[in-house]
């Protein structure tokens, strides 16, 4: 370790997911070593937010000082940046007074910026690459563009709900711009050393399920000491609490209060809300380097905390006396260094008044960069340039609905009878199963610890979709937990290969596909979006007729919802306005549909 490294004040940070015993630790550990605690929350800030924020009450404190709890109110903003330069400021007078300054939350991009002495630096952004990008979030829906953020920077999407479009497109904007994850940009813009001797304790539990069990009691909890309250006080201020509105904590109450849904289901929504928050505070932090993970179940962890506690200062305070041995020795060289550098500061100072007499300087002002944005809010009506294609008989769809496809590719099939249909869906299947076994084979050697996570991992994804009621991602995360127990069963050599029953399963496909022969297909004519069902609700009119009213009798028009009657032979085309979104409606769901892409 160099002298530099050993000057830097030590701190100490306790970190984890929600539930899982950071500020019983912190507190306790803060008694023990004479330390103050920063909370390293991002909504434990606020004023008046207590219940849903988890926040410490006073009998929790043992009389330890918190800092960076009740500092705003809830229509103020507050930044990483700002909690950067907060903390700096907190832990210099900390250690000015002797304490050890302790950091405790759950923020791990709080945790990280602090510790890591992160720079914040402006960063340009392409003309037009803003508006697009919010275009294509229209276009596409925010499930695609959070599929493309895990695809272009997966690290960046597992520390990003899929609902929170903003950092979404925010990731997005930045990798588009940069070429470089998020990720590379926290590299860039770390400075060449830590700013402080940190000791990082995680805690985590060995089974998911002690964790969840835990995060459902408190959510209990929280209903018994008046949770409803404080999350209808930000509904009712939904529009100037902009942060506490998309809180874990308050936001599932919503419907409740709009009278669109019963308590009930909106409380089970905030143990589900807050388990996934917790998966993805674990996925942020075991991507940070140097933690020192404890099992926050274990009898002992606060003794086991306290012990690398005791290490971490001991070998500061050997580094401590080390320096003043080094500073003593030196206190000569330094007296006389100090005069001669006086001497030629006096110099200096008479040398730059003459110049300042004889010629005098210009005047400066500091530039600051900033952006201003402003939004308007306006009505309009969307005409889209779509083909129709009709499709009589059994309809197989071969996309998805709303997938963008190339000119002459086969959107559907066209069944002769329902058994053709049901060998069809015989011959997915098998499939399926084949790729699934293969991919069950390709394992190469792993420990045993790891898939037996990643099983115990998928496995509660799964139960928590099917708790949830989202089961359009039931059959990935089942498929995600048969492919981990089937690399399990090949590594511990409980299956040899899957070799024979992959070979069964072509065999059979061979069978099911000569019995399905060809079915008759429908193709896309041209490159655009494929969609399968109808709206209402459709203008009858024709798009010159429709671009030539004014606004008065446009907003009329539209609120009279005219509708357009098809019949399977018809088919009409839409003019659409430049920049708007392509899409399409179907006459009845026994039509296959086919968009094509905007044109102006």
């Amino acid at each position: 370790m160099d002298g530099s490294c050993n000057k830097k004040h030590p701190v100490l940070a306790v970190v984890g997911p929600t539930a899982s015993g950071k500020t019983a630790l912190g507190v306790a550990l803060a008694e023990q070593f004479g330390g103050e605690i920063i909370s390293a929350d991002s909504m434990q800030i606020y004023k008046g937010l207590d219940v849903g924020t988890a926040k410490v009450i006073p009998e929790e404190t043992r009389g330890i000082p918190h800092h960076g709890v009740d500092i705003l109110q809830p229509d103020e903003l507050f930044s990483v940046a700002d909690f950067t330069a907060l903390a700096g400021a907190l832990e210099h007078e900390i250690s000015g007074r002797g304490h050890l300054p302790i950091l405790v939350g759950g923020t791990g991009l709080y945790v990280q910026s602090f510790l890591y002495g992160v720079r914040f630096a402006a960063e340009k952004t392409p003309d037009g690459l803003r508006e697009q990008l919010a275009a294509e979030l229209n276009e596409k829906g925010p499930e695609a563009m959070y599929a493309e953020l895990q695809a272009v920077d997966p690290e960046a999407a597992a520390a990003i709900h899929p609902n929170n479009h903003i950092r979404v497109l925010r990731a997005l904007e930045h990798y588009r711009a940069t070429g470089k994850k998020l990720s590379e940009q926290k590299a860039d813009s770390l400075p060449p050393e830590k700013p402080y001797r940190s000791l990082i304790l995680g805690l985590d539990f060995p089974e998911r399920a002690q964790l969840y069990r835990r995060i459902d009691l408190r959510v209990d909890q929280m209903m018994e000491q008046d949770l409803l309250n404080e999350a209808k006080r930000v509904w009712e201020h939904r529009d100037t609490y902009k942060t506490a509105a998309q809180a874990i904590g308050y936001k599932e109450f919503f419907p409740y209060f709009a009278g669109e849904s019963a308590l009930a289901p909106c409380v089970e929504k905030l143990k589900q809300a807050s388990r996934n928050y917790a998966k993805r505070q674990l996925t942020w932090f075991r991507h940070m380097e140097g933690i020192c993970w404890l099992d926050a179940s274990a009898p002992d962890v606060r003794e086991q905390a306290a012990h690398l506690t005791n290490e971490f200062l001991s070998e500061r305070m050997s580094d401590m006396q080390e320096e003043n041995r080094e500073g003593i020795s030196g206190a000569l060289k330094t007296l006389a260094a100090v005069v001669i550098v006086f001497l030629l500061l006096a110099a200096l100072y008479v040398g730059y008044q003459a110049m300042q007499v004889l010629f005098p300087p210009n005047t400066y002002e500091t530039a600051l960069l900033a952006t201003v944005e402003d939004t308007v809010d306006a009505e309009g009506v969307l005409l889209f340039e779509e083909s129709y294609v009709a499709g009589g008989g059994t309809l197989g769809y071969l996309v998805a609905d709303g997938e963008r496809v190339s000119a002459g590719t086969a959107v559907a099939e066209i069944y002769s009878d329902a058994a053709q249909a049901t060998l069809r869906q015989q011959l997915t299947q098998i499939n399926d199963q084949i790729d699934l076994l293969q991919r069950s084979q390709n394992t190469t050697s792993v420990q045993l610890e790891s898939l037996r996570k990643n099983r115990s991992a998928a496995l509660y994804d799964l139960m928590d979709s099917l708790d949830a009621g989202d089961y359009e991602d039931t059959d990935a995360e089942k498929e995600n937990y048969i492919l981990a127990q089937n690399k399990l069963w090949v590594i511990t050599g409980e299956v040899a290969s899957f070799s024979d029953q992959i070979t069964a399963l072509i065999q059979q496909a061979a069978t099911v596909q000569s019995q399905l022969g060809n079915p008759s297909q429908i193709t896309a004519p041209q490159t655009g979006y494929f969609i399968r069902s109808s709206s209402s609700g459709r203008l009858n009119a024709g798009s010159a007729d429709i671009l030539a009213l004014d606004a008065a009798n446009l907003k009329a028009y539209v609120e009279s919802s005219p509708e357009i009657a098809r019949t399977a032979a018809q088919a009409r085309s839409f003019r659409a306005l430049p920049g708007t979104m392509p899409g399409c409606a179907r006459p009845n769901r026994q039509k296959s549909c086919w968009a094509g892409t905007a044109s102006p």
